[in-house]
């Protein structure tokens, strides 16, 4: 099984950001990235906290179907 999300830092105005990237099991790819908000700093770079950011927003993650996966009605009537 793959792991549910990776971090990986990005470059931002005042320094470097952690970003968790979130595997959707459907596409069988890493689909979506989003930031933690918590900044790369300090001897160990702060990425516990980063995880542990991750996984509270792993929690709230619903990949959205495609359009092209779903019945034709089941499309018109949402």
């Amino acid at each position: 099984m793959r792991c549910p999300f990776t971090l990986f830092k990005k470059k931002a105005g005042n320094g470097l950001i952690w970003y968790a990237r979130f595997w959707n099991d459907k596409a069988r790819r890493y689909t979506l990235a989003r930031s933690t908000g918590i900044y790369a700093e300090g001897k160990k770079e702060r990425k516990r906290e980063a995880e542990l950011k991750a996984q509270e927003m792993l929690k709230e993650i619903r990949f959205e179907m495609e359009v092209a996966d779903s019945p034709f009605v089941s499309y018109l009537e949402d």
